[in-house]
Protein backbone atom coordinates (compact mmCIF):
# COMPACT_ATOMS: atom_id res chain seq x y z
CA UNK A 1 0.00 0.00 0.00
CA UNK A 2 1.10 3.55 -0.54
CA UNK A 3 2.28 5.32 2.40
CA UNK A 4 -0.53 7.91 2.51
CA UNK A 5 -3.04 4.99 1.84
CA UNK A 6 -1.63 3.55 5.49
CA UNK A 7 -1.31 6.70 7.17
CA UNK A 8 -5.12 7.15 6.59
CA UNK A 9 -5.84 3.54 7.31
CA UNK A 10 -4.61 4.35 10.43
CA UNK A 11 -6.08 7.31 11.03
CA UNK A 12 -9.38 5.80 10.98
CA UNK A 13 -8.83 3.15 12.93
CA UNK A 14 -7.56 5.33 15.92
CA UNK A 15 -10.23 7.20 15.38
CA UNK A 16 -12.53 4.34 15.55
CA UNK A 17 -10.70 3.27 18.86
CA UNK A 18 -11.18 6.14 20.15
CA UNK A 19 -14.66 7.06 19.57
CA UNK A 20 -15.76 3.56 20.83
CA UNK A 21 -16.55 2.14 17.25
CA UNK A 22 -13.93 -0.56 17.63
CA UNK A 23 -14.47 -2.08 21.21
CA UNK A 24 -10.92 -3.13 22.74
CA UNK A 25 -9.52 -4.16 25.77
CA UNK A 26 -8.09 -1.89 28.72
CA UNK A 27 -4.61 -3.32 28.17
CA UNK A 28 -5.15 -3.68 24.20
CA UNK A 29 -5.99 0.24 24.09
CA UNK A 30 -3.08 0.81 26.51
CA UNK A 31 -0.64 -1.13 24.00
CA UNK A 32 -1.87 0.88 20.87
CA UNK A 33 -1.62 4.28 22.60
CA UNK A 34 2.04 3.47 23.57
CA UNK A 35 2.81 2.73 19.60
CA UNK A 36 0.79 5.62 18.51
CA UNK A 37 2.33 7.98 21.08
CA UNK A 38 5.79 6.58 19.74
CA UNK A 39 5.19 6.49 16.23
CA UNK A 40 3.47 9.93 16.39
CA UNK A 41 6.28 12.25 19.04
CA UNK A 42 9.11 9.70 19.39
CA UNK A 43 11.07 9.31 22.66
CA UNK A 44 10.26 11.52 25.76
CA UNK A 45 12.82 14.37 26.07
CA UNK A 46 11.90 16.46 29.17
CA UNK A 47 13.59 20.16 27.50
CA UNK A 48 10.78 19.45 24.55
CA UNK A 49 7.59 17.64 25.76
CA UNK A 50 7.78 18.52 29.45
CA UNK A 51 4.40 17.21 30.94
CA UNK A 52 2.61 17.60 27.71
CA UNK A 53 3.96 14.20 26.09
CA UNK A 54 1.32 12.33 26.95
CA UNK A 55 -2.36 13.20 27.26
CA UNK A 56 -4.35 10.22 27.72
CA UNK A 57 -7.14 11.96 25.83
CA UNK A 58 -5.72 12.45 22.94
CA UNK A 59 -4.90 8.48 22.64
CA UNK A 60 -7.37 6.17 24.67
CA UNK A 61 -10.65 5.75 24.39
CA UNK A 62 -12.85 7.68 27.33
CA UNK A 63 -13.67 4.44 29.08
CA UNK A 64 -10.07 3.38 29.57
CA UNK A 65 -8.74 7.13 30.16
CA UNK A 66 -11.53 7.69 33.09
CA UNK A 67 -9.37 4.41 34.65
CA UNK A 68 -5.94 5.54 34.74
Amino acid sequence: ALPISRHLYYLQLRKDVLEGGINVHEDTAMLLASYALQAEVGDYNQTVHGSDYFVPEHYLPQRVSKIN
